[in-house]
This record gives structure tokens, sequence and C-alpha cells, in this order.
């Protein structure tokens, strides 16, 4: 007569696995009673300032997908424990993220989109100085005899070429929570590019035939 094989629910292989298992929600709720700020390892950046118990969650949360034979006995355990709320929201991280983007957008400013777009125009002004500069060629510059239209040194044009690139800086990295993935915050940027731009090709062709 054949012996029989052990089946996966027999208490001989459960008793490993429910032991591991154990183990990993123990310390699961030990991260729960985590101060805020406390990071897992390989945890996520950008959760830094999330509580402990959103760590449980997601620690639980994998337990859950990488031992499905076992989610009966973990949702048993959880149902005993204190820290069952943080098990029930197990997408509390994914909500932060998603309400932490939303309040970003909320508190933008119409003076930020300002900032923006001024941001592009001193960006697009850095080219023309910082080409001509770096490339040992005199230039316009507003420190020149007229200024505007006088030439100056390629030395002037780098520095004036850094300085609207530094100010560009300032205007758009920070100011407000500037984000290239955001399409509003790209279309003010890029109409400050465009309209400067425009406006130097206007002003730099009359010296150099380009009208």
């Amino acid at each position: 007569m054949k012996r029989r094989a052990s089946s996966p629910s027999s208490p001989a292989m459960l008793v490993p696995a429910a032991s591991a298992i154990e183990s990993s929600l123990r310390l699961a709720l030990s991260f729960a009673k985590r101060p805020a700020g406390f990071d897992l390892p390989g945890h996520v950046p950008g959760g830094l300032d999330l509580p402990g118990h959103v760590f449980a969650a997601d620690l639980i949360s994998w337990i859950m997908v990488s031992q499905p034979g076992c989610r009966a006995g973990v949702l048993a355990m959880l149902e005993n424990s204190v820290f069952f709320l943080p098990a029930v929201h197990l997408d509390t991280h994914r909500t932060r993220q998603k309400s932490g983007a939303e309040e970003m957008e909320a508190t933008m400013r119409w003076y930020h989109y300002v900032a923006y777009f001024f941001g592009g125009a001193f960006l697009a002004n850095t080219l023309p100085h910082l080409g001509n500069g770096i490339s040992g060629h005199p230039f316009q510059s507003p420190f020149a005899s007229p200024p505007g239209e006088g030439l100056s040194s390629s030395t002037v044009n780098v520095l004036w070429g850094l300085f609207n690139l530094a100010v560009g800086y300032l205007l758009v990295c920070r100011v407000g929570k500037f984000d290239l993935r955001k399409t509003r915050h790209v279309l003010v940027l890029g109409a400050g590019i465009v309209i400067m731009s425009v406006m130097l090709a206007h002003a730099f062709g009359r010296f150099h035939g380009g009208l």
C-alpha cells in the first residue's frame, strides 16, 4: 500500500510556515509602535514622513501576497491584535501618496506660475550670452556702451549668462513645487522661454543680420 503524500494543508507542513508568518507578523506589529519617520530597509524613498503603522501595513501586505496559503491564518492572527486597523487599510501608503500629490497641487499659488514664467525667460536669456562668451566672442550685454547695443567681452557675457542661469534656477526650483510631469507647470515655463527667445531673436537680429 502506497504511503499517502502529505497534503499542503497538513499540520506537519503548516507548522514551519505558520511559525515564520507569526514571526513576520510580530515584526510588522512592532513596526506599528515606531514613531513617524522610521523606515523599513529597502523601502521606497519618499515615505519617510509616514507613521509606523503604514510600514506595518506594507509588511503585512507583502506577507499576504507572498504566502497565499496562509492568508486565513494571517487574518485570524490579526483579528486578535490591537493593531488590526492598519491591516484592514493595506493601501494606506498609496492613499497617503495620492493625497500628498493633491495637497501639493492645492498649495500652488498664482505667483508660483508667474515665477515659472519669468524663470523660463531668464533661462532663455542664458543661452546667447553664455554660448558666445564660452566661444570667446564679444556679444551685446546690458553692461556695454550703449547698453544692449555695444559689445561686451566674452568674460562679461559668461558671467552675465551664469547670473541668468542662477536666477532661472531660483525662480523654477525654489518657488513652489515645480514638477516636470505637471503639464501646467511645463506650459508656463515653456511660454516664458518661447516669448523671451522670440524677443531676443528680434533684438539681436538687428546687429547680426538675422532679421
